[in-house]
């Protein structure tokens, strides 16, 4: 009888495993080789621009094998290797180099799948070249980006695999894919399964995604991880042209943590972020101005306040049983207790952080002042009195920041009239466009004479409906 490793998965029983799927599991991709007789095109579900690049030829290059062939002999190859751990050795740089240099999306799945297997069977051996193997979730087949998204998903609830170096960034960059069968089952893996394995990562890794996401490699402690050019062209979110995408995976983020973790963001956000550009630690040019502006924009934003000051206890009956009573009251203690603590972090921490920053922007000119202000409004709109008894004081500064807001608000209120009035006057004015009776004025050279324009016109006869009223 046949001897196998317990650890050991072989690529034809994994094939016959179905996908974590997030609706019916009968319509999802099955991990595992491609079928024989099914010839895959690069045509088949290219929706991401962002493709593998092609560096110089393959090692497995060099014969006139077709893709097909290839596909399944990577599939033969990979179960030699899952059986001597020698030539998986001799086998594995070379395949890692086959995922970006192959142009056969079969070829790169079958490839994928291999090393998530020889993962399984060579953990240590496998390691080093997770990075690459995260690489393909941006690969430019959609069945690749999402078979690689299944099997990374399956040895991370494994721990085959653990959340080292860019592995979390990459993973989360897939909610923002243009596919949107790519993004909802990312969205499911991380909700449904990976983070009720680890519930706090997304905490643990906010203070970084800032730094990570805005390509910042100049602060001591984040984003310091081995990257290649063409990883961070890959996974790059740099840029105001991507501001809405870091916006949207900082939203995911804190949507998704407790009131807790919440609130030890917001003060992270302004003593290690804020702070330190406020005593010049993190210097504002060019490369950090999109850092701040997206610090500023997720302390006002509304998923990072905490939800149990948002509630609102419920209307209860003449009759309560005494455990729901109980529970009640320590609800109510709990929200006054943390009120309280949230409260004073805002007169100890937040408020003099936030005056000094705006004194510096002012005096630099900067245009995040903007910015400023918005979250400074938020502030006043939740905690105006404990904002003004901690300014009561200065009453100078006070009467400043009043004024301050007051006329943001009216240039803000200014700034919406006139986009409102640039709209409706461009709708009038295709409107008028439009019009039946609207005619169309020539500009004609200079030199050109009155009476000889008259006389060409009575010879052509009436050339719009306004000459019929001569």
């Amino acid at each position: 009888m046949e001897r196998r490793c317990p650890r050991t998965i072989s690529l034809y029983a994994r094939s016959r495993q179905p996908a974590l799927s997030y609706e019916d599991p009968r319509k999802d991709f099955y991990v595992g080789a491609v079928p024989f007789g099914w010839t895959w095109g690069d045509s088949l579900g290219t929706q991401n621009s962002q493709g593998c690049s092609q560096p110089p030829l393959s090692q497995f290059g060099g014969n006139a094998l077709s893709m097909t062939i290839r596909a399944h002999t990577f599939i033969t190859l990979g179960k030699l290797c899952l059986q001597h751990g020698g030539l998986a050795k001799r086998c594995i740089a070379a395949l890692a180099r086959e995922l970006e240099t192959s142009s056969d999306a079969a070829v790169r799945n079958n490839v994928m799948i291999v090393m998530c297997d020889l993962c399984i069977r060579y953990p240590n051996l496998v390691d080093r070249y997770i990075p690459n193997l995260a690489s393909c979730l941006k690969d430019r087949s959609l069945i690749v980006r999402k078979q690689t998204l299944n099997s990374l998903t399956h040895l991370l609830l494994e721990d085959y695999v653990k959340w080292r170096g860019p592995l979390f960034f990459r993973f989360l960059s897939t909610l923002v894919d243009d596919s949107e069968v790519i993004w909802k089952f990312s969205e499911f893996c991380l909700v449904q399964l990976l983070l009720k394995r680890q519930p706090t990562m997304l905490f643990q890794h906010f203070l970084e995604a800032i730094f990570h996401f805005n390509a910042y490699e100049g602060q001591a402690a984040y984003n310091k991880f081995t990257q290649t050019d063409r990883e961070k062209a890959l996974f790059s979110l740099k840029g105001e042209e991507n501001a809405s995408k870091r916006m949207k995976l900082y939203n995911f983020m804190l949507q998704h943590m407790e009131d807790e973790h919440r609130f030890h963001v917001t003060a992270k956000l302004c003593q290690d972020i804020l702070g330190n550009f406020v005593d010049n630690v993190l210097p504002l040019n060019e490369d950090t101005e999109d850092i701040l502006k997206d610090t500023l924009t997720i302390l006002g934003c509304k998923d990072i306040k905490l939800t149990s000051l948002k509630s609102k206890n419920a209307n209860h009956d003449d009759i309560v049983e005494e455990i729901e009573m109980a529970q009640a009251v320590m609800n109510q203690a709990k929200n006054k207790l943390i009120s309280q603590v949230v409260k004073k972090n805002v007169i100890e921490n937040i408020v003099p952080v936030v005056i000094a920053l705006k004194q510096m922007l002012v005096k630099k000119r900067s245009p995040l002042v903007k910015h400023l202000m918005l979250f400074m409004k938020e502030l006043m709109k939740d905690y105006r009195h404990e904002i003004k008894d901690i300014l009561s004081a200065d009453r100078q500064l006070a009467s400043e920041i009043e004024f301050d807001l007051r006329r943001f608000d009216e240039q803000q209120e200014a700034e919406k009239q006139r986009q409102e009035a640039e709209t409706s006057s461009g709708v009038s004015q295709q409107k008028t466009l439009d019009h039946p009776w609207f005619v169309q004025l020539e500009i004609f050279p200079p030199g050109t004479s009155i009476e000889g324009l008259a006389e060409n016109s009575a010879h052509q006869g009436p050339t719009h409906p306004l000459a019929f009223l001569d």
